[in-house]
């Protein structure tokens, strides 16, 4: 963990000389703390013009998502959570797709000027 950094963060890797800090999406779930495995991965996101990595659990694939299967969340979901950014519902699959910025409380990075 960093120092000063809120709990949820477990400290920054280096990724081809970039630097990224790291979340733990379970812990910010208030899921308890991420027990690591051989199928834990990092996923490298961009989030409000932050680059960063999300601890996951595993990943069962990588797909483009059609914004025609968005769905918005249902307003008994959204009372308990803003996190919820949507639902994609193809066939009988349901993903709950999180709002990154909201869950990792991240404020939009401003532009530099020079």
């Amino acid at each position: 963990m960093l120092a000063s950094a809120s709990y949820h963060v477990l400290g920054m890797i280096n990724l081809r000389g970039l630097l990224f800090p790291v979340y733990d999406l379970q812990s910010r779930l208030g899921m308890g703390d991420h027990e690591h495995s051989s199928s834990s991965r990092i996923l490298i996101c961009e989030v409000s013009g932050h680059e960063i990595g999300v601890l996951v659990d595993r990943v069962s694939k990588v797909c483009l998502l059609s914004r025609a299967h968005l769905e918005q969340a249902p307003e008994q979901l959204l009372q308990n959570s803003e996190m919820l950014e949507a639902i994609y519902k193809d066939n009988q699959q349901f993903i709950h797709l999180l709002n990154l910025e909201k869950t990792l409380n991240l404020e939009p990075k401003r532009k530099e000027v020079g």
